[in-house]
């Protein structure tokens, strides 16, 4: 996602993965045209996790998670206490909120029901290669942080780390020689990389089946073309976020502001695949509050705090907030969109832990598709 975060900033929301958030999604003040009407709140009781991670796919429950969510319903804490310190929220617009960080937590718990079935159909263990270039302190907070996720769930980590002044074509070397190293079954390049290095031709060296962040232009034409793919790890969980939610995409308006190859391309594609009506913004497009104000689904991946405006917002949108910036702010104005909103995403504990576990799930399905196991 857009990032112009503080090394403490990302240390910050670190720790907030783990944080066990209570926020349940309701009915109230969803209008009859809102494309939240879907929603049902029997769908939100933590004892029952259920998860619809792609459409078409059968609604599966599993002992274990039922057993991990009771076991975190145990120690309770107001929702989004840490997150939400610089916001007041009411006890009508909390029901708003779409909460990412338990989702995601599920996503993991499931990651590593996953990796032990793999280990006992193979005796492998499934592994991710994160590899910094320099020494950018959010960087090195980020790869830190992804390693940690993977020996949560039992993937493990290969720390790569090459220092400034790595020309391209030893970057490229290193990832070549990690491609072929069957034992490696994801590759991320931690980006941005330091300049003069070619970032595509960085991204282009990693093999499509090891693209486990969705980085590569096969990946993105996959995508474009609604084939399987390893997608891009934001534009994927904010899909799922919104599966979670059951926000009904089917011939909705849903705009996304961004055009990045890594999060606003993709995540149109994904909008479309989905079949709803998207319109694809930047910072050049004309008369953008107006575009935004006919949107059913509003998703801001452009890197400028609080630039959606509370105004912008149609009553009863969802608002997705994939931006990160420094200070912990996203890009859209929470404080004014949160009132016309049917759902929106907090920042962090929305879209954040959702691109971490998507990243050790893809890495997790990588590793069973290498090696012929089926999870």
């Amino acid at each position: 996602m857009p990032c112009r975060a503080t090394a403490r900033d990302v240390t910050l929301c670190c720790s907030l993965l783990t944080a066990q958030p209570v926020s349940s999604c309701g009915e109230a003040g969803l209008g009859e045209n809102s494309p939240m009407r879907a929603v049902r709140s029997r769908q939100r009781h933590a004892s029952l996790p259920v998860e619809r991670m792609e459409r078409g796919s059968s609604i599966q429950t599993s002992s274990t998670c039922v057993a991990v969510a009771k076991r975190r319903d145990s120690v309770r804490a107001p929702a989004y206490a840490d997150a939400m310190t610089a916001t007041n929220i009411t006890p009508a617009n909390e029901v708003k909120l779409m909460n990412g960080q338990r989702l995601a937590r599920r996503i993991l718990d499931e990651a590593a029901e996953k990796v032990a079935a793999i280990r006992e159909a193979s005796g492998v263990t499934p592994s991710l290669a994160t590899i910094l270039v320099g020494t950018d302190p959010a960087s090195v907070a980020y790869t830190r942080m992804k390693r940690k996720r993977c020996e949560e769930v039992g993937v493990r980590p290969v720390r790569v780390e090459l220092p400034e002044g790595t020309t391209t074509e030893e970057l490229v070397a290193e990832i070549g020689r990690l491609a072929a190293d069957e034992s490696v079954h994801g590759i991320l390049l931690q980006h941005p990389v330091p300049k003069p290095i070619d970032k595509r031709a960085a991204f282009e060296a990693i093999p499509i089946d090891k693209d486990v962040d969705g980085v590569t232009s096969g990946t993105l034409g996959r995508v474009i073309l609604g084939m399987d793919a390893l997608a891009s790890c934001t534009p994927l969980g904010i899909m799922r976020l919104i599966d979670e939610y059951h926000v009904e995409l089917d011939g909705a308006h849903a705009i996304v502001i961004g055009r990045s190859p890594i999060l606003g391309r993709p995540m149109a594609s994904l909008l479309i695949n989905r079949h709803a009506t998207v319109t694809l913004c930047h910072s050049r497009t004309r008369a953008l509050p107006t575009l935004v104000r006919a949107a059913d689904v509003v998703i801001a991946a452009l890197g400028k705090p609080r630039f959606v405006q509370g105004g912008w917002i149609k009553p009863g949108a969802v608002v997705i907030d994939a931006g990160y910036n420094e200070g912990v702010i996203g890009d859209v104005d929470f404080d004014s969109a949160i009132e016309p909103a049917s759902l929106i995403t907090p920042v962090p504990g929305g879209v954040g832990p959702m691109t971490i576990a998507t990243l050790i799930d893809q890495t997790v399905g990588a590793a069973a598709t290498q090696l012929g196991v089926v999870v």
